[in-house]
């Protein structure tokens, strides 16, 4: 009963504060929702673009109600979880692939990394119950209490008090299915111009575009990943998420689109959809350059289905 009591407390003092629920680890909510994955679902691949951009609930209501599985990844290549799809002989789906030029164009790899790692640990708790029941239990109890969030771990929580401040709620979350809505309401003007001038310098000094024998190689693999699932009956989407403001001006400029969208365009089988090149996908802004406001994902969502049936998916 103390027990219970003193949690009670703790977790209404946090909710007064202003936290509400968010998953603590994304990547066991990624294995779960990898695992959710059918034959002929619905799956979403891709960066942290897509797994804000992308309101689940709000695609499936313009579609035939199946709610789509989250698979993208922040800051890494889909290119990998693509081909593990691919592979995947019991999948026949739709992949709708966010087609992030800084993630699959570049030729570092480093990003390519990060999304060899989680489909590590999938294939970990394919041969572990104790990983698979574990990832299954957390997300059964993270959803429910603001306690657990990231930002009051007892890590950060001292942070705070040697600071003498109070943690602050981020202005995003992530849910139990991953998405991850973000408020751009919370943050300043000044806020959101420091957060897109530093993704644009962070991909002016990070970014190494690909080569055109380097491009060669990826445009081979995404065609390889896309011919094996059209065998099986499946279909992949590559769709350029909007961007805005400076940062859209870096990318341009390091990414041209006749370099390397258009080339891809060209030679790939899947279906292409390039948001400026939409009327219903053109107008959106992002606060930040990259990211869309949650107010934007569900009204974003449901016009790119509606294409998406325009264009015979």
């Amino acid at each position: 009963m103390v027990v219970v009591v003193v949690l009670a407390g703790w977790e209404g003092f946090w909710r007064l504060s202003g936290f509400a629920p968010s998953l603590e680890n994304d990547i066991e909510a990624w294995v779960v929702a990898r695992q959710r994955v059918q034959p002929d679902s619905v799956v979403l691949v891709g960066t942290s673009r897509m797994q804000t951009g992308l309101q689940p609930e709000a695609f499936a209501t313009e579609v035939d109600g199946r709610v789509p599985i989250q698979l993208a990844i922040l800051g890494a290549s889909p290119l990998p979880v693509l081909e593990q799809l691919a592979n995947d002989q019991s999948f026949s789906g739709l992949v709708i692939v966010d087609l992030n030029f800084r993630f699959v164009f570049d030729a570092t790899r480093e990003a390519e990394e990060v999304a060899l790692m989680w489909l590590q640990v999938y294939q970990l708790s394919l041969s572990s119950p104790s990983r698979w029941s574990e990832a299954r239990l957390r997300l059964l109890v993270q959803p429910l209490f603001a306690f657990r969030h990231p930002a009051l771990s007892p890590r950060r929580l001292i942070s705070a008090a040697k600071n003498r401040e109070m943690p602050k709620m981020p202005f995003y979350s992530t849910r139990s299915d991953r998405f991850r809505p973000m408020d751009f309401a919370k943050l300043s003007a000044q806020e959101k111009k420091e957060r897109e001038n530093r993704f644009s310098q962070r991909m002016s000094i990070q970014a190494r575009p690909a080569s055109e024998r380097e491009l060669e190689a990826i445009l081979e693999r995404l065609e390889w990943a896309v011919a094996r699932i059209r065998k099986r009956g499946g279909q992949v989407v590559f769709v350029q998420f909007p961007t805005s403001g400076k940062f859209k001006e870096v990318e341009e400029r390091l990414y041209p689109r006749r370099t390397y969208w258009d080339v891809l365009e060209s030679r790939t089988q899947a279906i292409t959809i390039y948001s400026d090149d939409q009327p219903t996908l053109a107008d959106f802004d992002c606060p930040d350059g990259t990211h869309l406001d949650q107010r934007d994902a569900a009204r974003f969502s449901k016009a790119l289905a509606r294409l998406l049936k325009t264009k015979g998916v």
